[in-house]
């Protein structure tokens, strides 16, 4: 079974829930300080209203939008920069471009209007470009979480790197206490590998392993052909020749990488032992 990079996957997971958060909470700051710049428009509409009510909403200044509206034909709208709604806006930079847009609303006749059918929309406005919005708004928190992302997202690299080459040469730290070693090699229990001297696992085949981990739980290292063939092969009538295939091979590999070998003993069993130093 293929072992899962945990670490490389917790850290991935939480790359995503921080980059999430951060996204998130910088679209609601966003959209606060939105709403703060058109409650801030709006109040200061009000006061320029409130100044300048007797010019704005007389009866004369409605019918004269509205005769000039009834000769164009068309509805008409004025845009005028006005210094009391300019200086009641709390920006500075909002001042210079800020401005008040007038329109004649409700005329329910274009060519009889009468002006108690009508009605004047006001409406402030500033130049509030996307950027102009984002330097204002407090992006402490999501830049807080989104530098969390970046330090898992380096994480994740680190670990995958970390279980990319692990996986290429095949080494393993072996900090457990599930081993049993015989000669240069070590049976890890908890990987079901056999690894050499220098901690690179050995590839064996499923079946040479079985029979590598029967020779290490046996405490003598001694195992009869029968015991073997009924363990890897139950219900086989003559195993021999498969068992006979099966340890030449193991052979081989244990003579490249350890200084382990299976010797046969009087032809009915097979024990493990060390090759002599000359």
């Amino acid at each position: 079974m293929r072992k899962r990079n945990w670490p490389a996957s917790l850290s991935l997971a939480f790359v995503c829930l921080f980059v999430t958060l951060s996204f998130g909470m910088g679209a609601k700051q966003y959209n606060h300080t939105r709403e703060m710049i058109i409650a801030n428009l709006n109040a200061a509409l009000r006061e320029a209203v409130k100044i300048h009510a007797d010019n704005w909403l007389c009866r004369d200044t409605i019918q004269s939008y509205t005769k000039l509206q009834q000769q164009m034909g068309a509805a008409v709208t004025v845009h005028a920069y006005d210094n009391i709604f300019a200086e009641a806006l709390p920006e500075k930079r909002f001042k210079r471009d800020a401005g008040i847009q007038m329109s004649i609303m409700n005329i329910n006749s274009m060519n009889n209007a009468k002006v108690a059918d009508a009605a004047l929309s006001l409406r402030g406005y500033v130049f509030c470009p996307f950027m102009n919005v984002i330097s204002m708004t407090n992006m402490t928190a999501p830049t807080v979480l989104l530098t969390i992302a970046f330090c898992f997202g380096g994480l994740y690299f680190y670990f995958r790197r970390k279980y990319s080459i692990k996986k290429e040469t095949g080494t393993n730290s072996l900090d457990n206490t599930n081993i049993i070693t015989f000669g240069d090699l070590a049976l890890s229990i908890d990987d079901s590998c056999i690894y050499d001297l220098n901690r690179r696992r050995l590839n064996l085949t499923p079946m040479e392993y079985s029979l590598m981990e029967m020779f290490y739980n046996s405490s003598s290292h001694f195992l009869l052909k029968k015991e073997i063939c009924d363990t890897l092969w139950p219900g086989k009538d003559n195993a021999d020749e498969t068992l006979y295939a099966l340890v030449r091979r193991l052979k081989q590999t244990l003579a490249e990488r350890s200084n382990v070998k299976i010797s046969a003993v009087r032809g009915r069993a097979y024990q493990l032992d060390l090759n002599q130093i000359v």
